[in-house]
């Protein structure tokens, strides 16, 4: 809604104005609560500016073109809002009874939760801000505010909002497959597989390239939800079990699996999120030729050679002669070095030369008495270094010297210079 709004009714929605009496808006209880909160006015002043920040992102940059009639989400906030008003019986009372701070700090911890838990999901990076934005601009806390709404049912409408955003992730009766096939070159965060389906997962391959797990998926998945059953999410019931038919947990190991992109390469990607549920309808098995053989449920997303790619299909649409890619081999390094530490290199060339201070990860020379930062982050301005040193470089003694006074190359000297703690100097 607040795309098309004129500035002055956006701010009147979503920023608390000088004009307005916050007290008049809270019971007496949520005020003190909010007077109690050291730098409130910057938490409600930072909230506004991101609403504001994300209305600026899909006004124009991702809508720039044209906004949209209507936008797809996988809550309906503003009927859930309403409904639980009258649920909590909200309607009559007088004031809110829940702190605004209070409504922005667990939003944003909501936000946090579905970055970490699998970013990007629902089809694609665009996708996913969309998604933030809707959040964002649903549960402000003025808008909660002004609906007079309490603790207590504020509270029960986000772990509902967290439900339903799981449950549009996986969906009890449908394997995600056409989830799948809008993120083609990440399958690996979106397939589900019948429990017996065996799988190799890497831990830590920066330094082990040794799996971790090899045997049947659901073993893996069970084992990982046993340990940790209080951040299981429940998205959903059978009537046909005891127990819930949708279980996801979001990770945070170093968990990888193998992948496939768009160009048929094998690649490595990180594991986010693992889930089960019953498999409903029936399933189909598939075999090739070499006598590979795999059991998933006719909607799940398999992929197929095309003329000239790979291309996403449901099960129910295979037929036999189908050529589907399979893996020759995995690749050996599923990772990519984005920052090294200099004391694995020089404590071994001159050990008595250098002391590594452990407290703030820097290096103590001993000789120069310098302190420098222990971390080189593999950024461009390193890169180019690099290449400038490979190609008008040389070491003289305890200096490095680039022998090209070009301006680029005196000011990205200087540049890399000052990130790595060093002096230098135009001769």
């Amino acid at each position: 809604d607040y795309l098309n709004m004129t500035h002055s009714k956006f701010q009147e929605t979503y920023q608390y104005l000088p004009s307005e009496d916050l007290q008049s808006m809270l019971s007496t209880e949520a005020y003190l609560e909010l007077e109690g909160e050291d730098g409130w006015e910057d938490v409600l002043a930072t909230e506004f500016k991101a609403i504001n920040d994300d209305r600026n992102l899909l006004k124009y940059v991702i809508f720039k073109k044209e906004i949209p009639e209507r936008i797809y989400s996988p809550v309906n906030f503003k009927r859930m809002i309403k409904n639980y008003q009258y649920r909590f019986n909200l309607t009559d009372v007088p004031v809110a009874s829940v702190s605004p701070v209070y409504v922005v700090r667990k939003v944003d911890e909501l936000i946090r939760e579905f970055i970490e838990s699998d970013r990007p999901p629902l089809g694609g990076e665009e996708n996913f801000v969309v998604l933030v934005a809707i959040v964002r601009s649903h549960m402000a806390s003025k808008k909660i505010i002004k609906e007079k709404y309490s603790k207590e049912a504020f509270d029960f409408i986000l772990e509902e909002i967290r439900k339903q955003y799981y449950q549009a992730l996986v969906t009890p009766g449908e394997m995600v497959g056409a989830i799948a096939a809008q993120s083609i070159g990440e399958p690996s965060t979106q397939l589900c597989h019948h429990k017996n389906e065996l799988v190799i997962v890497l831990q830590d391959p920066k330094t082990n390239s040794q799996p971790v797990y090899v045997g049947k998926i659901g073993q893996f998945i069970d084992k990982l939800m046993e340990d940790r059953k209080t951040s299981v999410v429940n998205t959903g019931g059978c009537p046909h079990s005891s127990g819930p038919d949708s279980q996801i947990l979001n990770l945070n190991d170093n968990f990888w699996v193998g992948s496939i992109d768009k160009t048929e390469k094998m690649n490595w990607c990180k594991i986010s999120q693992v889930s089960r549920h019953h498999a409903h309808g029936e399933l189909v098995r598939v075999k090739t030729r070499s006598g590979r053989q795999t059991i998933a449920t006719k909607s799940h997303s398999f992929f197929i050679r095309t003329k000239d790619s790979i291309a996403p299909i449901q099960g129910k649409d295979l037929k036999l002669g189908d050529r589907i890619p399979v893996a020759k081999n995995l690749p050996a390094r599923p990772f990519v070095v984005r920052r090294i530490q200099i004391t694995d290199y020089i404590t071994k060339l001159a050990p008595t030369h250098y002391e590594l201070i452990k407290s703030n990860n820097t290096i103590f020379h001993k000789c120069t008495k310098r302190v420098l930062s222990n971390e080189i982050v593999l950024d461009s301005d390193f890169g180019w270094f690099i290449g400038a040193f490979l190609a008008e470089g040389r070491v003289d003694y305890s200096e490095i010297k680039i022998a090209n006074i070009a301006t680029v190359y005196i000011n990205n000297t200087k540049k890399i210079a000052k990130k790595l703690g060093l002096n230098s100097k135009v001769v």
